[in-house]
């Protein structure tokens, strides 16, 4: 599915894509999830601050979109929705940089 069509140019969500492309855009880095393989860490960190901009702490809460809100499906660029447990890893990695 096409989700370009359904998020306006003008969005948050492409904002912060565009900011976290240019952040990532030397090396490539991934996170492993137990049950979708590996997933770049550029897109854990979209859905991650996409997260907390609209209010979900939680990794379980954020699995949740990522499996429902078609702005977390976007970011996804494809990649199965990781599960709460490779959202909360990638937590803690980015909290020990």
């Amino acid at each position: 599915m096409n989700y370009e069509i359904y998020i306006e140019e003008s969005s948050p969500v492409r904002v912060l894509s565009n900011v976290i492309d240019e952040i990532y855009q030397k090396e490539e880095y991934t996170i492993v999830s137990k049950w979708n393989g590996a997933i770049p860490e550029d897109i854990m960190m979209k859905i991650f601050i996409y997260g907390y901009m609209n209010d979900s702490f939680s990794s379980r809460k954020i699995e949740q979109l990522c499996k429902r809100d078609i702005h977390f499906m976007w970011l996804l660029d494809g990649f199965g929705a990781p599960d709460h447990s490779t959202i909360s890893r990638f937590r803690q990695k980015m909290g020990e940089q």
